[in-house]
């Protein structure tokens, strides 16, 4: 090694960097070395081939963007940011290029793109504002807060809730083949698991499809129910508030409106209270109960007493049966209370 190096300082470059062509077209030979085959539209001797920018400039985010702001970016770029809002947190480049191995993910008639492709579409995307680098991680990627929603409910409304497990399985696995199997298998991470859960009920699974997803929950995760911050609350809109099953509906607003009741605030972008009277108005079943029992202590705590006969009148058409529960017996003395009939 010592002989050669002081070859090449004496006599230029080392016999192993000059390459020659021979053979084929297409393959380049070097002393001591094997033949290696490169593209044959280039020789060697010749410039690299030119690296060309995907895009070079993308529409700027707008403040509350549409889905005609979606449509308006770029093919592989909007491909790129769908499947970033289908993760839960900061991936990398790698793992948006295996989720896109999936045919269905990509825009129609297109093909895989390249890692390369894919860091530029990234790139794009950042100086745009679509996306949003991880200062703790460089080279991890996630949405921006705004683009989020209807990047997510445009996958959502074209791609089957299956073939999204199945490309996330593919892409948390690095691209190894994963089999979801019914009732044998867990998440590995606590981060893939709030990707799937929010698959499982923005897609409109029901309460108890939901209770038997838990089983498939990572260790130290005890029940869904404590992914629901993270998977639901943390992101949910008016636009995807409506794919959610009328029971969770229930749910979602009942737990808003009780941290509306403690702190006078919640952190959901929904218009809790409006949804809530909207909902009470036209549905006078027993799954109500918990929150309407919610929704009356938000208006005596706001000092709307004048409205609570008219959200409790549903209640006595069945607080003498057997099948309702505490809650409906007890918003009934309520309201017989404050009539001034008395109530034990």
């Amino acid at each position: 090694m010592q002989a050669k190096t002081r070859r090449c300082r004496a006599g230029g470059p080392a016999p192993w960097r000059q390459t020659r062509v021979s053979g084929a077209p297409g393959q380049v030979t070097a002393p001591g070395l094997t033949t290696m085959a490169v593209s044959p539209t280039w020789t060697a001797g010749s410039p690299e081939p030119q690296r060309h920018p995907l895009v070079v400039n993308l529409p700027a985010l707008p403040a509350t963007p549409t889905a005609a702001d979606l449509a308006a970016l770029a093919p592989l770029p909007r491909d790129v940011l769908c499947a970033l809002a289908l993760g839960a947190g900061p991936h990398p480049r790698t793992w948006v290029f295996h989720l896109l191995a999936d045919p269905a993910l990509r825009a129609p008639e297109s093909q895989r793109p390249t890692a390369e492709k894919v860091h530029e579409a990234l790139r794009a995307l950042q100086r745009a504002d679509w996306l949003q680098e991880d200062p703790r991680k460089p080279g991890f990627w996630q949405p921006a807060e705004p683009a989020f929603a209807v990047a997510y409910q445009s996958l959502l409304e074209r791609v089957d809730k299956e073939r999204l497990h199945t490309a996330l399985a593919y892409a948390d696995a690095s691209g190894s083949t994963v089999a979801r199997r019914a009732g044998s298998w867990t998440y590995w991470s606590t981060e893939a698991a709030v990707a799937g859960l929010r698959l499982e009920v923005f897609s409109g699974a029901t309460p108890d499809q939901l209770r038997a997803f838990a089983s498939h929950m990572p260790w130290g995760v005890n029940g869904v129910e404590s992914l629901f911050e993270a998977a639901v609350f943390a992101v949910v809109v008016p636009g995807l508030f409506e794919r959610l099953h009328a029971e969770v509906q229930l749910d979602v607003l009942a737990e808003a409106l009780g941290h509306l009741c403690a702190s006078w605030q919640h952190s959901l972008k929904l218009p809790v209270v409006a949804l809530s009277a909207e909902r009470l108005a036209r549905d006078h079943g027993l799954a109500t109960q918990r929150l309407r029992a919610i929704y009356t202590e938000y208006l005596l705590l706001a000092g709307r007493a004048g409205e609570l006969d008219e959200v409790l009148q549903p209640l006595e058409a069945v607080a003498a049966t057997t099948a309702v529960g505490d809650a409906a017996l007890g918003l009934n003395a309520v309201m017989l209370a404050l009539r001034g009939a008395g109530a034990s």
